[in-house]
């Protein structure tokens, strides 16, 4: 790996870009007094180039002339030159040839010289303005680098097992936050004695009751509103210190829905009139 893994340092040092992405949302906590976006920048950067170098060694303009003729050499023998049904056994040509190959990879190693990126990413991460991060945030930047190779045994099989053939290819993991909208979770309006009544006979009860129908579609249209408030609100608490208090912004749209679904929902004039008042007392 150290000699001709080309993708694991692709997949390391994207992973650390990420992880340095996590930090801009991180700028306003108390505990950040150096770290600036402007650092942030600087190092992204850096890292940015050192992706551009190794975009180099994808083809072959990097190897010597002699190097590329070499390799050339070995495998333009006369034995390939017979009909494809006469080509000489791999294992037998490698055991054939052996020192040849084995003399042309090691040298390919030294013109790749891979662990100089290494080289290079340690001194990006120990630079001054790795240094100008503050040491908490420091912290989780170097466990991600350190950590990549334990990261990547784990997951580098999964993404590996694809089948080749597929048209959309997984190159990378990453996380996926799934958010629920249930009654169970609309919590702002709990006080109130409002329920969901078609999850009776079996999840079959609005088939036999229009009012109960109303009063179902009425609740969604309220719980709708409070997750995706909610949700909103969970997407930007780490930006803005002490989150956003979203109880205006929940009782204006509560009241525009009741104010509108009172005209269509004539049956359910009773829990209108309850959640209104509930509302009001947000």
């Amino acid at each position: 790996m150290d000699t001709f893994d080309l993708t694991f340092r692709y997949r390391r040092i994207q992973f650390v870009m990420r992880a340095i992405n996590r930090l801009y949302p991180r700028l306003q906590e108390p505990g950040c007094r150096t770290m600036t976006s402007s650092t942030l920048d600087a190092l992204k950067r850096r890292l940015y180039q050192q992706l551009n170098s190794l975009r180099t060694y994808q083809g072959t303009g990097f190897l010597r002339t002699q190097t590329a003729s070499h390799a050339c050499a070995i495998f333009s023998r006369t034995e390939f030159k017979s009909q494809a049904g006469a080509l000489p056994e791999p294992d037998e040509f490698v055991t054939l040839h052996n020192n040849e190959i084995s003399a042309v990879i090691e040298q390919i190693g030294m013109e790749c010289d891979f662990a100089r990126f290494t080289n290079e990413t340690d001194k990006i991460l120990g630079s001054a303005e790795a240094q100008a991060i503050d040491s908490p945030f420091r912290r989780d930047l170097l466990i991600s680098y350190l950590g990549f190779a334990v990261w990547d045994a784990v997951t580098f099989p999964m993404i590996n097992m694809q089948d080749p053939h597929e048209a959309l290819q997984l190159t990378e993991l990453h996380e996926i936050i799934v958010d629920r909208i249930s009654p169970d979770d609309a919590m702002t309006l709990k006080p109130c004695s409002a329920v969901v009544k078609g999850s009776g006979f079996g999840g079959f009860a609005g088939f036999f009751s229009h009012a109960a129908r109303e009063n179902d579609y009425l609740l969604g249209r309220l719980h709708a509103i409070d997750r995706l408030l909610n949700i909103l609100a969970s997407s930007v608490e780490r930006d803005i210190p002490g989150g956003i208090d979203m109880r205006p912004f929940k009782k204006r749209a509560f009241e525009i829905v009741l104010r509108e679904e009172a005209k269509r929902l004539p049956n359910v004039a009773g829990l209108i009139a309850e959640l209104q008042s509930a509302v009001m007392s947000l």
